[in-house]
């Protein structure tokens, strides 16, 4: 395996770790998206305008609508976009990582709730689980491992050997 393989797989499960620990905080970011969404007055995917008064608004003689308008109505709705976009993203990510967790083995799945979720130090973890660290430890990089591929993709994580499951052609 050549060394930007490894940087890349290194950085994907760095990357999953932070998530993990960041995931309880996922629920409450789509929340704060949600209520922008609603405090913006916007119906579940309906893109609208309000209505543009147009008295204040000095146009041209011909009475075409002025650009301030335009750009007013366009950037209303580029950032309902954008919050939609976020607010999908965000909902995905959520979705794959619980998927992933829950294809954990309950003991991977413990370990990272006592590790992620709650903080606990592994010595603490020890005494819960009744396994050594280097065990734990060990468990906790293949669930993390596993989350990651979730995410990023098994490519990321191939070995240059190819195994059988590998070859077979879908």
């Amino acid at each position: 395996m050549d060394k930007n393989t490894q940087e890349i797989q290194k950085s994907c499960i760095e990357l999953t770790e932070e998530l993990l620990k960041e995931y309880k905080h996922i629920d409450v970011f789509i929340e704060n998206i949600e209520k922008k969404i609603k405090d913006m007055g916007l119906e579940e995917n309906i893109t609208t305008v309000g209505a543009i008064n147009y008295d204040s608004i000095q146009v041209s003689p011909t009475y075409n609508i002025g650009r301030m308008t335009e750009r007013k109505a366009l950037d209303r709705i580029e950032d309902e976009t954008e919050l939609r976009i976020e607010l999908y993203r965000n909902k995905k990510l959520k979705e794959t990582i619980q998927r992933a967790i829950n294809n954990l083995s309950p003991t991977h799945r413990e370990i990272l709730q006592y590790r992620m979720e709650e903080g606990l130090e592994w010595i603490e973890v020890v005494d819960k689980m009744n396994y050594s660290e280097r065990q734990l430890i060990y468990k906790k990089n293949e669930a993390v491992r596993s989350i990651a591929i979730e995410l990023y993709g098994v490519k990321v994580f191939e070995e240059e050997n190819p195994t059988l499951f590998d070859m077979i052609i879908i």
